[in-house]
């Protein structure tokens, strides 16, 4: 009896690993461009940063 292994669940799982990565990456280089314009990460310190701007 020949049995077939079912692609699609390896498939998903491959995608997901790739968007996860993906998502990662970007939101790191949000978050150094940020830094390097305002130099923090910390939300009080930029928004009084904007507001004196």
């Amino acid at each position: 009896m020949n049995q077939v292994v079912n692609p699609l669940p390896h498939v998903l799982m491959l995608t997901a690993i790739v968007v996860g990565v993906s998502v990662t990456g970007v939101a790191l280089a949000v978050m150094i461009r940020i830094y390097r314009k305002y130099g923090t990460l910390e939300e009080d310190e930029i928004l009084h940063k904007i507001e004196n701007e």
